[in-house]
């Protein structure tokens, strides 16, 4: 990989992001539809961030948090659905 350190870095911020959740929330088994629901809601905190960049708010500057969320709930997502045997 063209910057294994870059990478390595990103996936390091994933995984705490992940056991933040744990944390929070518990182990989280839920039906793809609310999955999907959740990973939505995250996917339109990225947006939001990215149009309080351009034109103000309070979410300003808070992009990367907001992709590292987005990445972590789609991980636990597939967490879920290997404990679901699939």
């Amino acid at each position: 990989m063209a910057n294994d350190n870059a990478l390595t870095k990103v996936l390091d911020r994933i995984v705490q992001e992940r056991g933040y959740q744990d944390a929070k929330w518990g182990e989280q088994n839920h039906t793809d539809e609310w999955w999907l629901a959740i990973l939505g809601e995250e996917y339109g905190e990225v947006a939001q961030a990215i149009l309080h960049d351009e034109f103000g708010g309070n979410h300003a500057g808070t992009l990367r948090a907001e992709m590292v969320q987005l990445a972590a709930v789609a991980i636990a997502w597939l967490e879920c659905m290997d404990r679901r045997g699939e």
